[in-house]
């Protein structure tokens, strides 16, 4: 069945428009961010195949455009715009994240959780925080391989400085899932924590955030 031979009311945009978009189903919203199908599916067929496929919404929103961009019906357009679309979420949350206060570990990874989401390589964000914990602005400090990731502390604390943090909590993605510190993990931690206390701007955490898990240096007493 073609989407024009749906009834108006039952079709996606217009109950959005009618509804809102929470009285809409997945596939109904991924139907409007496609827009049309293919010969052989109408859009809201194509994307309750892409559900189907990946089983939720977060899974699809971690596949990469390589592979999603091959997947029948969809092709670069309909891939950039859902990638696009899910890159927009990711950004929102960090946008309202500002002047949160941060109390503990679990604060930073409720927080962050979902940021990560269909990033495959080791990427290492900095928080900056002011005397009293709000945060003042974070910032994806550098990306890596699928395994590791080079930093340097004149990157962080340069824009520690810039944002008149008082003090900074790194946080970094384990594409594994598997969010224990590598040897490398805590090398950097202590360079890091050395650096600060040098330059008055102390590492109050470091945390490594895995599938469903993470990993705080400072519960762990380390830092």
């Amino acid at each position: 069945m073609k989407i024009q031979d749906t009834p108006t009311q039952s079709r996606p945009r217009e109950r959005l428009q009618t509804s809102g978009p929470s009285t809409l189903q997945d596939h109904e919203l991924l139907a409007i961010l496609i827009g049309f199908g293919s010969k052989k599916q109408n859009v809201l067929e194509l994307a309750q195949s892409l559900i189907q496929k990946y089983t939720s919404i977060s899974r699809l929103a971690r596949t990469p455009f390589q592979e999603l961009k091959n997947t029948f019906g969809i092709g670069p357009a309909h891939a950039s715009k859902l990638i696009a679309a899910f890159e927009i979420a990711r950004r929102l949350q960090t946008q309202e994240q500002t002047r949160t206060t941060i109390t503990s570990a679990k604060d930073i990874y409720l927080l962050n959780k979902n940021k990560f989401i269909g990033i495959e390589q080791e990427t290492v964000n900095a928080i900056y925080l002011d005397i009293r914990n709000n945060i003042l602005h974070q910032e994806t400090i550098t990306r890596g391989t699928l395994t590791s990731v080079l930093i340097h502390p004149r990157e962080v604390f340069q824009r520690a400085i810039a944002n008149g943090a008082a003090s900074i909590i790194l946080l970094h993605n384990h594409p594994s899932g598997d969010s224990s510190p590598s040897k490398e993990d805590e090398e950097m931690t202590d360079i890091m924590k050395e650096s600060g206390e040098i330059i008055g701007i102390s590492l109050l955490d470091h945390i490594i955030i895995g599938k469903n898990q993470y990993y705080s240096f400072k519960e762990q007493g380390l830092i």
